[in-house]
């Protein structure tokens, strides 16, 4: 395979994981707004950017371990270097969530944990029919 194809593979995971990430994250929005409220609401969206930023930095890495590669295997310094970034980005965002806007807790970690869940299942999603 060439460059540009594994390039345009890797655009559309990135489009399908952002998309299922926003759509569930909006329904859990509404529902969260609709039955508990507010305060819920406004909690579930940010546990749920958090999840979003979380895949865009994934995202970079991965395509930065590609541009930096030396043969046919890819860098994965900058993976691994990523994945420590976007978790200490994420650590530092849950905890100005719950103590800067002490935001409800549950709703928070509910809206992240779903959106990792969304990662998870639109990647998969998108490995399988890009076979």
């Amino acid at each position: 395979m060439s460059g540009s194809k594994h390039d345009q593979a890797l655009s559309r995971t990135v489009v399908r994981v952002l998309s299922l990430q926003a759509a569930l994250g909006g329904l859990f929005l509404v529902a969260a707004l609709v039955w508990v409220g507010i305060a819920a609401a406004m909690a579930v969206l940010f546990g749920s950017a958090l999840g979003i930023l979380g895949t865009i930095l994934s995202a970079r890495e991965v395509r930065r371990a590609r541009v930096g590669r030396r043969g046919d295997a890819p860098s994965v310094m900058p993976i691994y270097l990523g994945a420590l970034q976007k978790l200490l980005i994420i650590a530092v965002g849950v905890a100005f969530g719950l103590v800067v806007l002490e935001l409800r807790p549950m709703y928070l970690l509910a809206g992240l944990i779903l959106s990792q869940i969304s990662y998870m299942a639109a990647s998969l999603w998108s490995l399988a029919s890009d076979r």
